[in-house]
C-alpha cells in the first residue's frame, strides 16, 4: 500500500531543526477509518522550494521499495516480528502502567534515576540489518547503538579497544533491567492526570517533560500501547499473514516495478498530477491564501477577448492571477474566465494603469500578473469592476526589471550601488547597517541624494559590481553571492565581512541571503527575489515562512493532545490496583522529600555542574527576567504603582568585572515593548530611553575617592529600529562595551532608564536583559545566581503533585481493577451482578458504568445527567424549584460560610472576587495609573485622551486603591474644553492629582462635586473661556461640592473678569497653597464649608469670603477685601498681601453650535431609504466579498460662513445612535474628512482619522475630535465629514463589529459641532 501525502517543513524553527523527512525513514501508517496500522518507509520526496505548502512525501508498506533492502532484509524483518510477538508477554504485564493515550505516570518510574550524570535526549537514528540477520539501530553522530535480536534489546555508549560495541542487555523475553535506567532524581513540577509528558528527563527541574513531542518515542510509547490492548491471537495472525503478503510480494516484485516504471513516465507523471483532485485543490488554497494563481491563456489567434480557466468558485476584491499570453493582443482588452463550477464571468475589462485601458504592451509568450478590483474611484472617474496588471512594464525588459514607481532615499546613494530599505526609505546595502527584508533588494542606476525620489531602481539587473560594498571581495564565476548577517524579526543586519559566494559547512550562527549569480569575479546579476538560508541539521538550506505556520499548528495538536489525556481520567482507573497504588503512594511521598524547593536548590547547588564558570552563553544581570516598565520616562512598580525614579537599577554577578576582562568586553542584550512613544519634548533631543552599566573608578584630586559612574546607550526615536508603538516584543543587542579606557576597578550594577528622557510620553518596557562576556551574543537564559529562584517555582509543583496522588486514589479501587469484569457493549448486559463494570460505547465519549445491584451508575463519568442535574464537559446546569446550597467550615460544621437558596437567601460570611459590578458597590479603579491628555491624539486608549474630561470620565464614581495621575501637555500652547469638567464620585485611600505644567493653560472651569477621595490640582493654569452670560457672570472658575479634601498647589487661576468666585466651597474642605487668584469678583467663597488659605497670591475684588464657614489664612493672601457673613469666620491675622504678577483681562474665544444641514449615507450608491448616518454593513447572509459598505456622511452647511478665515481652538462633535442597529453594547466610532461638499459622487476620503471614542444603543454622546478636521472645514480644504469602518471578514455574522445608525437631520437629535474659536484680536490664547 502506498500513500502520497503534504506535509509541512518543521526544521527552519528553533528546537524542531530535526524534524526533516529522509528518503527510507520509518514511520508507522495509522488510519483510523480504514482500520490500518502499519509500518512504512519515506519512498518519495517531493519539494517546491518556491510554494513550500506544496510539499509531499510518498510512503510505502513495500519493504522492496526502500533503497538498499534486499530479500534477506525482508525476511530479517519478519523474523524480527516473530520473535517481539513470542516474547511481549511481559509487556502485556508492564503496559498497565501505559495509559491508552501513550502517557507514562511519573510515579511508575522506579530503580536509581541520576540525571547528574547521564539525560535521556531524542536523537534521529538509522536502522539496519546485521550479518546476522539482528536490527540494529545506530545515532546519526555514532554515539550510541541499539540491537534488537533472539538474545534481547542490547545497548551501548562505548566501543571497546578492538573497536567493537561494548554491548549490555536491557531487556529479554523476561522484561527489562531497570539498573540501565540512570538519573538523579525525579523532577516533577509537570505531573497532571496521574502521567508525565517530558522532553527529556534531566536534572535542569523545573523543565517540561514531553515525551509526547519526540517522534520516536512516541511512536515507541503508542505502538505498545496498542499491541498491548490487542489479543495475541490476532498479532499472532497478523505475523503470518504479513509473512503470505510479504513472499506473494516478493513473487511479483517484477512485475509490480515494471508497472510502477509506466506510471513514472514524465508524460504520466504530469497527467496525473495535473489531472488530480489535490492538484487543483492546492490551486484552490494558494489563491484563497493571497497567492497569485497560475491561469493559462486558451485563445489560439490574434485577440483582445482574453479567456482561461480558473480553479477559484467566485472572483473577489483584490483576487489575484499570473496569465499565460498565448497569442499576441489587440488593444482594449478583456477577460472573461471560466469558474471552478462552470460558469463564466462576464468580459471584464484590463487596465495597465489607472484608467488606461490594457493593449499591446505584452507580447505573446509573456506571463501578466493581474488583480481584480471592484468599485474603484480614479480621480473623479468610478470604475464599477476590472483586471489591473502590475505596474512593471517597461520597454527595457530583456534583461532587467526596474519598479514602476518612484522611491525616496533614506540617504545618498550612488549609482550603481545595491539599496535595501526600512521605513523611512531607501539606502545602500553596508556592514553593519540594519535593513527591512521584507522591502526589496534593488539596484540603483543613477544617483539619488538624500530625501529626494527616484524611478531608476531596478528588481533585477544583468550586472552589478560588489567591491563598492566590499573592496576585497572576489568570487567564482557562476556561483551564487550572499549577503551574510544576523536575522532578528524582519531585520537583517549585514556582518563586518557581508559578501560571500562561499556556502557555509557548519553551523555559524549566520543568515545568508542570496543575491543573485555571480557574472565575473567580483560582478554579479542581481535576482528579483532574495530568499533566506542557514546551514541547519548539517546541510544547507533555505527559510519558509512555513515553519512559523506550522508551528502554530502544532501548538493547536498539543493542545488537542493535552484535551486527549484528560480524558483519559477513567481509562487510568482499569490500569491499577490496590497493592499498586500503595506502592505509588509511597513512592510519591519519597519523591516528594526530594523535590521540596530546599532539596533541589541544595542538590543543585553542591553539584559540580553548578559552579559559576565563564562559559558561552552565561548571562552576568540577576533578576534579569522580570518585566520593567516606565510610563512617562517614571518607572512603575510591579503593583502598578507610579514612582518618582527614572531609573530601575539591576545587581550584576560579582565575577563579571573579572570575566569580562577588568570590563574591556561586555555585550548586552535586552527586549524592549514600546507604546505610544512620543520624544518630542524629551529633555535631551530625541531619547526616550537608555541602558547603562555603572562600574567604581578611583579619582579626586589624590586618587583615592571611589567614585561610581555609568556607561551605555541612549534609545532615540531616530533609531532605524525605532517605532512608536510595537506589535510584539523587539529584541536588541548593543555591545561590546570596553570600559578599559575608565580604569574600572569593579562592575557595580546595571540599570534600565534616564533622566534624559524626561518629558518623553508613552509606556516603554525591558525584559529578558543579558549581560555576556564572550565572543556572541546568546538567547536570553536566567544568571546561575538565579538558581535559587527554584524554590518559589516547585511550590506548586508539590500542590499539583499531592493533588493529583489525592485523585488518584480516589479513583482506584480494587473492586474496579478486574479487566475480565469490563462488558463492552452500546447496550447493557442482561446477565447482571453487583459492581459488574460495562463500558456503555453507545456515548460519545464511552462512559464506564458499575452496577451498584439494581442500577448502573457512572464511574469516572465524563458526563452525569440526574435529577434535573446536567453535568457536561464544559456545561453546569441546575434546573429544580427547590434549591439549598451551603458551604460549612470544616472546622464547625454548625457555622455556615456561605448559603443560597432558590427562596432568593444569599449570604457569605467572607466574599473574594476580584471585580464587583454592583448599583450598591463603589467599583474600584483598575485603570492605569498614568493617563495623559494630548488634544490632538487619535484613537482610543486607557492610557491617552483627547481632552482632561475624557481623561475624568474613567475614574469617576470609583474606588482609588492607589494614587492615580492624570498629565496635562507639558508643552507650552492652550488646550480648550469648553463644556467644562466634572469630577464626581471618587471614593478610597488613592489620591487623584491633576498634574499641570505653566506652559500650558487649559481654557476651561472645573466642578469636583462628591468626592470623598483627595483631590488634587498640582501647577494647573486655569483660564475662564466661557464669556458673560449676558450681562451676568459665570458662577465659578472651581466648584467643590460635598468633598472631603480638595487641594489646590501652584496653580494660576485667573476668572478673566467673567466669573463671580476663582474657587467656590460648599459642605467641602479645601486648601490651597501657592496659588494665584486672578481677576474674579470673589476669590475665595466658603458657604458651609472649610478652607485654608497658605502663600497664595493675586488680586481680587473681593479676596476672600466666609459664609456660615471657616477660613484660615497664613503667609501671604491675595490682594482684595475680606468679609464673613452668617456667622462665618475669617482668620487672617498676621498676613501679607502679595499681588503677584498681573494677569490682563482678554476678550473670551467666540463659541458656535453647527448643526449638520445634510445626511447621507453611501452604500455603493446614496441611500434615498434614509437620512440616518450609518457606519460598518448589515447582511442577512454574512459577510461577501461583494457588499458595499456605508459611510456615514455629515455636512454642515452654515459652518464656513461663520469660521471661514478664524483660529479653531476646539471641537467637538455630538451623535445620538439610534436603538436597533448592530450590537446592544458600546461601539466605537471612526471619522473621517471627505472632500465631498454634497451628497454627489462616491465619498472621497482625505484623512482617516481613526477611533474617536465610543457609543452605546440610545445614548447621545459628546466626542472631542482633531481641530485639523473643522479647520479644514473652515477653509474648505474638505467639505463633510464620514464615519467609515474599514472593511473586513465578519463571518457568519449578520454585521460589522461596529456597525450602527446615528440619528440624521430627520430627527431632533441631529448631529451637530460646537467649536471654539478665534477671529482674532486679543482673544484668549
Amino acid at each position: 500500500m502506498t500513500y502520497t501525502v503534504s506535509v509541512q517543513n518543521l526544521s527552519g524553527i528553533s528546537g524542531y531543526e530535526k524534524e526533516v523527512f529522509q528518503p527510507n525513514m520509518a514511520l508507522r501508517i495509522w488510519d483510523e477509518r480504514l482500520r490500518l496500522n502499519d509500518h512504512a518507509y519515506v519512498t518519495r520526496l517531493t519539494e517546491y522550494p518556491e510554494a513550500p505548502q506544496r510539499d509531499s512525501i510518498t510512503i510505502s508498506n513495500d519493504l522492496s521499495s526502500v533503497g538498499g533492502l534486499s530479500l534477506d532484509g525482508v525476511i530479517a524483518r519478519i523474523t524480527g516480528i516473530a520473535e517481539i510477538v513470542n516474547n511481549k508477554k511481559s509487556l502485556y504485564d508492564r503496559a498497565k502502567a501505559i495509559s491508552d493515550d501513550g502517557s507514562l505516570p511519573a510515579k511508575r518510574l522506579e530503580g536509581t534515576i541520576d540525571v547528574l550524570r547521564t539525560r535521556l535526549i531524542s536523537s534521529l537514528s538509522n536502522w539496519y540489518t546485521d550479518e546476522n540477520g539482528n536490527v540494529i539501530l545506530e545515532a546519526a553522530n555514532g554515539s550510541s547503538i541499539m540491537k534488537l535480536c533472539g538474545e534481547g534489546f542490547m545497548i551501548a555508549n562505548q566501543k571497546n579497544d578492538d573497536g567493537s560495541w561494548d554491548w549490555r542487555t536491557f531487556g529479554t523475553g523476561e522484561g527489562f533491567t531497570a539498573d540501565l535506567i540512570v538519573a538523579g532524581f525525579l523532577s516533577a513540577d509537570r505531573i497532571q492526570s496521574h502521567s508525565i509528558t517530558a522532553n527529556h528527563l534531566a536534572a535542569d527541574v523545573g523543565q517540561s517533560m514531553d515525551l509526547s513531542s519526540n517522534t520516536s518515542i512516541r511512536l515507541s510509547v503508542e505502538e505498545a500501547v496498542d499491541e498491548a490492548s490487542a489479543d495475541l491471537r490476532t498479532d499472532v495472525e497478523n505475523v503470518q499473514t504479513a509473512v503470505e503478503e510479504a513472499s506473494a510480494a516478493v513473487d511479483g516484485l517484477e512485475e509490480r516495478v515494471a508497472e510502477a516504471e509506466l506510471k513514472i513516465t514524465p508524460e504520466a507523471i504530469v497527467s496525473t498530477v495535473t489531472g488530480s483532485d489535490q492538484y487543483r485543490e492546492d490551486l484552490a488554497a494558494i489563491a484563497a491564501a493571497g497567492g497569485a494563481e497560475f491561469v493559462v491563456g486558451t485563445q489560439t489567434t490574434y485577440t483582445a477577448a482574453w479567456t482561461g480557466n480558473a480553479s477559484f468558485p467566485e472572483l473577489h476584491d483584490g483576487q489575484q492571477i499570473a496569465y499565460w499570453l498565448p497569442a499576441a493582443s489587440g488593444s482594449n482588452v478583456t477577460l472573461a474566465l471560466t469558474l471552478a463550477d462552470g460558469s463564466t464571468t462576464e468580459a471584464i475589462p484590463c487596465y495597465y494603469g489607472g484608467s488606461v485601458r490594457l493593449g499591446t504592451q505584452y507580447g505573446a509568450g509573456n506571463i501578466v500578473r493581474l488583480t481584480y478590483r471592484e468599485n474603484v474611484t480614479i480621480y473623479s472617474t468610478t470604475i464599477a469592476k476590472g483586471w489591473w496588471a502590475d505596474a512593471n512594464y517597461n520597454t527595457d525588459t530583456y534583461d532587467r526589471i526596474r519598479v514602476g514607481t518612484t522611491l525616496k532615499a533614506k540617504t545618498a546613494i550612488a549609482a550603481g550601488r545595491l539599496a535595501v530599505a526600512d521605513a523611512d526609505g531607501c539606502f545602500p546595502l553596508a556592514a553593519g547597517v540594519p535593513f527591512d527584508v521584507t522591502r526589496p533588494v534593488l539596484y540603483c542606476a543613477t544617483a539619488v541624494s538624500a530625501g529626494m525620489y527616484s524611478a531608476n531602481f531596478y528588481l533585477t539587473y544583468p550586472f552589478c559590481t560588489l567591491r563598492s560594498i566590499d573592496p576585497d571581495f572576489a568570487g567564482t564565476i557562476g556561483t551564487t553571492c550572499y549577503v551574510v548577517g544576523t536575522l532578528a524579526g524582519t531585520v537583517f543586519t549585514p556582518a563586518e565581512t557581508c559578501i560571500t559566494a562561499t556556502v557555509p559547512t557548519e553551523d555559524d550562527g549566520m543568515t545568508y541571503m542570496a543575491l543573485g549569480t555571480l557574472t565575473g569575479t567580483y560582478q554579479t546579476c542581481v535576482f528579483p527575489e532574495h530568499p533566506l538560508y542557514r546551514f541547519v541539521d548539517g546541510a544547507f538550506k533555505p527559510l519558509s515562512q512555513v515553519g512559523y505556520d506550522a508551528s502554530v499548528a502544532v501548538g493547536e495538536t498539543r493542545q488537542e493532545m493535552s484535551t486527549r489525556f484528560e480524558q483519559t481520567d477513567a481509562a487510568i482507573a482499569l490500569k491499577a490496583d490496590q497493592t499498586e497504588v500503595d506502592s505509588l503512594s509511597t513512592r510519591v511521598q519519597s519523591a516528594e522529600q526530594k523535590i521540596t524547593p530546599q532539596a533541589i536548590t541544595a542538590t543543585v547547588a553542591s553539584s559540580a555542574l553548578y559552579a559559576f564558570d565563564k562559559y558561552e552563553g552565561r548571562n552576568y544581570c540577576l533578576d534579569s527576567g522580570n518585566e520593567y516598565t516606565f510610563v512617562g520616562n517614571r518607572y512603575q512598580n510591579p503593583d502598578g504603582s507610579m514612582t518618582v525614579y527614572t531609573q530601575k537599577t539591576l545587581a550584576v554577578s560579582d565575577d563579571l568585572f573579572a570575566h569580562s576582562g577588568n570590563g574591556a568586553a561586555i555585550r548586552i542584550s535586552l527586549d524592549i515593548k514600546r507604546t505610544d512613544i512620543d520624544a518630542s519634548a524629551s529633555s535631551t533631543e530625541n531619547v526616550y530611553g537608555g541602558f547603562w552599566v555603572y562600574y567604581r573608578y578611583y579619582g579626586g584630586d589624590d586618587g583615592t575617592t571611589l567614585y561610581t559612574t555609568g556607561r551605555g546607550w541612549y534609545l532615540r526615536v531616530t533609531d532605524t529600529n525605532f517605532q512608536t508603538t510595537d506589535d510584539d516584543w523587539v529584541r536588541l543587542r548593543y555591545g561590546p562595551l570596553n570600559l578599559t579606557s575608565y580604569s574600572p576597578v569593579a562592575i557595580a550594577y546595571f540599570a534600565l532608564g534616564t533622566s534624559s528622557a524626561n518629558g518623553v510620553t508613552g509606556t516603554l518596557r525591558y525584559r529578558n536583559v543579558k549581560l555576556e562576556v564572550l565572543d556572541v551574543w546568546t538567547d536570553w537564559s536566567a544568571a546561575p545566581e538565579d538558581i535559587y529562584g527554584l524554590a518559589g517555582r516547585m511550590t506548586s509543583a508539590e500542590s499539583r503533585i499531592t493533588q493529583n496522588a489525592n485523585s488518584i486514589a480516589l479513583k482506584i479501587s480494587t473492586s474496579l481493577y478486574n479487566t475480565e469484569k469490563v462488558y463492552r457493549s452500546n447496550t447493557a448486559p442482561t446477565t447482571l451482578y453487583t459492581n459488574m463494570l460495562w463500558l456503555d460505547t453507545s456515548l460519545s465519549p464511552p462512559i464506564l458504568k458499575r452496577y451498584t445491584g439494581s442500577a448502573w451508575a457512572a464511574v469516572g463519568a465524563q458526563e452525569l445527567k440526574v435529577s434535573g442535574i446536567s453535568i457536561g464537559s464544559n456545561n453546569v446546569a441546575i434546573t429544580t424549584e427547590n434549591f439549598l446550597l451551603q458551604l460549612l467550615d470544616p472546622a464547625n460544621n454548625e457555622n455556615v460560610l456561605m448559603e443560597m437558596s432558590a427562596d432568593g437567601n444569599v449570604g457569605f460570611k467572607e466574599l473574594y472576587a476580584d471585580e464587583i459590578i454592583s448599583d450598591s458597590v463603589a467599583q474600584a479603579y483598575a485603570g492605569p495609573s498614568a493617563l495623559y491628555v494630548n488634544a490632538s491624539y487619535s484613537g482610543t486608549s486607557d492610557t491617552y485622551f483627547r481632552s482632561l474630561g475624557e481623561a475624568v470620565k474613567g475614574i469617576n464614581n470609583r474606588f482609588l486603591r492607589r494614587d492615580v495621575v492624570i498629565y496635562l501637555p507639558s508643552s507650552s500652547g492652550d488646550i480648550y474644553e469648553p463644556q467644562g469638567t466634572q469630577i464626581e464620585g471618587i471614593s478610597g485611600p488613592g489620591r487623584l492629582m491633576i498634574y499641570g505644567y505653566s506652559a500650558c493653560r487649559l481654557n476651561s472651569y472645573i466642578r469636583v462635586k462628591g468626592c470623598s477621595a483627595h483631590v488634587c490640582f498640582q501647577n494647573v493654569s486655569l483660564r475662564e473661556s466661557r464669556p458673560l452670560n449676558g450681562s451676568s457672570r459665570n458662577p465659578y472658575l472651581v466648584e467643590c461640592l460635598l468633598c472631603h479634601f480638595v487641594e489646590l498647589n501652584g496653580c494660576t487661576l485667573d476668572a478673566n473678569n467673567v466669573t463671580y468666585d476663582s474657587v467656590y466651597a460648599r459642605a467641602s474642605h479645601v486648601f490651597l497653597y501657592n496659588t494665584g487668584l486672578y481677576n474674579a469678583l470673589q476669590g475665595v467663597e466658603a458657604y458651609l464649608a472649610t478652607a485654608n488659605v497658605k502663600d497664595c497670591k493675586g488680586s481680587c475684588s473681593w479676596a476672600m469670603i466666609s459664609y456660615a464657614s471657616v477660613i484660615i489664612a497664613s503667609g501671604t493672601v491675595p490682594n482684595g477685601s475680606r468679609g464673613t457673613g452668617e456667622n462665618g469666620q475669617l482668620f487672617a491675622s498676621g498676613v501679607t498681601v502679595d499681588y503677584g504678577t498681573a494677569i490682563p483681562v482678554v476678550v473670551p474665544d467666540s463659541t458656535t453650535i453647527q448643526y449638520a444641514t445634510l445626511t447621507k449615507s453611501y452604500r455603493g450608491g446614496w441611500r434615498s431609504d434614509t437620512v440616518d448616518v450609518i457606519q460598518g454593513v448589515y447582511s442577512d447572509s454574512g459577510y461577501k466579498s461583494s457588499l458595499n459598505w456605508n459611510y456615514g456622511c455629515m455636512w454642515f452647511g452654515n459652518l464656513r460662513s461663520v469660521l471661514s478665515g478664524t483660529t479653531i481652538k476646539s471641537a467637538t462633535l455630538t451623535l445620538y445612535r439610534k436603538t436597533g442597529s448592530g450590537s446592544s453594547s458600546a461601539k466605537t466610532l471612526y471619522l473621517c474628512a471627505i472632500t465631498n461638499t454634497t451628497a454627489s459622487g462616491a465619498p472621497s476620503i482625505a484623512v482617516n482619522y481613526g477611533a474617536i471614542g465610543t457609543i452605546g444603543r440610545a445614548q447621545q454622546a459628546t466626542f472631542a475630535i482633531p481641530l485639523a478636521a473643522v479647520q479644514g472645514l473652515a477653509n474648505g480644504t474638505y467639505g463633510g465629514l464620514c464615519l467609515y469602518e474599514s472593511k473586513y471578514n465578519f463571518g457568519s455574522s449578520n454585521w460589522s463589529n461596529n456597525y450602527m445608525r446615528m440619528a440624521g437631520t430627520d430627527s431632533s437629535h441631529k448631529p451637530y459641532l460646537q467649536v471654539v474659536y478665534n477671529s482674532g484680536g486679543s482673544a484668549v490664547g
